[in-house]
């Protein structure tokens, strides 16, 4: 009888503990995480502006020309010609018979007195979208090209006006693509065409003695580092890792800042982490992680932001097979 009794208790108890543990599965199932600490600190998401002083880095941009037509004429020649834009990002000079044939590089020059900021804003699926843009390539190679290669070069040889028209075609090119900054990838090359050209600017206001121009752009260079280091980096830290312990203990976050991020491009970058997410979650992961990230992908196709439809479409297009390729 004991025993009778004693194998019901104990199937009793698995019964009540299966019971316990499958309710638990279903409402985890049925939830997303919470945001953590992290998206509730003050001013975290925030949005961005153009670092203070930047002005000073680039022409007037008062001409009343078309910036990003601009571009993308200066992006099909390079992709007419790219092993000699290629080549010539690596080795070239000023004054030799390759440096006569950068018509790409022209065009960037002549953009950079264009009033208008934008560059993709006509084309955003040129950007919004996994991997690296083809596109941003070909800026990213134009820019070294005018600021590295011409910039320097010229500035080696105390040419200092032909040197500040390339660095400044290159500074002007990295603020309006982080002006517009539809996607991280947009505003990170910007930062990184402003910061290459930066230094040399500040260098020719010293040398020519103009203490105003100087005093911005070292008040450009100081706002900039703060921003990179304060603002941007914490940021990509966690909307952008694929780091399993950092995906599974920021998935609460991802979801706020895809919801409630002031600056846009934070709630593109949330969006793409949403579309990893629907294939995996990272450590310990949570099953309503993985399904809620699609409910609010579908959620977003009927947002008022056309680039956050974009990008929601982007992410729920995301096979598997394209989400094992990304780095």
């Amino acid at each position: 009888m004991w025993g009778n009794r004693l194998g019901w208790v104990i199937s009793l108890v698995i019964v009540l503990a299966y019971g316990f543990v499958m309710g638990w599965l279903l409402r985890g199932a049925g939830t997303v995480s919470p945001p953590t600490e992290f998206a509730r600190a003050e001013g975290r998401g925030a949005r961005l502006h153009l670092p203070a002083g930047a002005q000073a880095g680039m022409p007037a941009m008062s001409d009343a020309c078309d910036a990003a037509a601009l571009y993308r004429e200066a992006i099909a020649l390079y992709r007419a010609d790219r092993a000699t834009y290629d080549a010539f990002a690596e080795t070239g000079r000023p004054g030799t018979p390759e440096a006569a044939e950068l018509a790409a590089v022209d065009r960037l020059v002549a953009a950079a007195g264009c009033a208008g900021m934008k560059v993709f804003a006509d084309r955003p699926a040129d950007v919004v979208r996994y991997g690296p843009p083809d596109d941003l390539h070909a800026l990213r190679r134009l820019g070294d090209i005018a600021a590295v290669r011409l910039g320097l070069n010229y500035k080696r040889v105390n040419n200092a006006r032909e040197a500040t028209r390339y660095l400044q075609a290159a500074f002007a090119l990295g603020a309006k693509l982080f002006e517009e900054r539809l996607t991280y990838a947009e505003a990170e090359l910007g930062l990184e065409l402003m910061s290459k050209s930066a230094p040399a600017l500040l260098d020719l206001a010293e040398q020519a003695q103009d203490a105003a121009r100087l005093a911005e752009l070292r008040q450009f260079e100081d706002f900039r580092k703060r921003l990179v280091t304060e603002d941007v980096q914490p940021m990509v830290g966690v909307l952008r890792s694929v780091d399993a312990a950092v995906v599974g203990r920021h998935a609460g976050d991802v979801f706020y800042f895809a919801d409630h991020a002031p600056e846009r491009m934070w709630r593109v970058e949330a969006i793409f982490a949403l579309g990893r997410m629907r294939y995996f979650v990272g450590t310990d992961g949570r099953l309503g992680d993985q399904r809620g990230a699609t409910e609010r992908l579908q959620a977003y196709l009927n947002d008022a932001d056309p680039i956050v439809r974009l990008a929601a479409r982007a992410a729920l297009d995301l096979t598997l097979e394209q989400y094992r390729m990304l780095g």
